[in-house]
């Protein structure tokens, strides 16, 4: 169940963000649009584009410090305590 959840969202996600960059690359055009009027449209919704991602980059970053995460040992059901996988020791 929660696997269909999760795939049905990534699905719906993707759609939406796929439509809301054709929105923005459409903007601007008119009834004839010519080739240059649909470059800039679509080289603004690039634009914004990287803009969320540089925005979720950042958020990535503040959220997790130096990768804090990655770097916490592991407990294992044995209690064994090792580092996480890829990590140098």
């Amino acid at each position: 169940m929660a696997s269909g959840l999760v795939n049905t969202s990534r699905q719906v996600g993707g759609a939406l963000g796929l439509a809301a960059l054709a929105s923005v690359a459409a903007a601007g055009l008119g009834p004839r649009p010519t080739l240059t009027a649909i470059a800039e449209g679509d080289r603004h919704a690039l634009l914004l584009c990287a803009a969320l991602a540089a925005v979720g980059a950042l958020l990535a970053l503040a959220l997790d410090p130096l990768g804090r995460r990655l770097r916490t040992p592991v407990t294992t059901a044995r209690g064994d305590t090792r580092a996480p996988v890829g990590s140098a020791r």
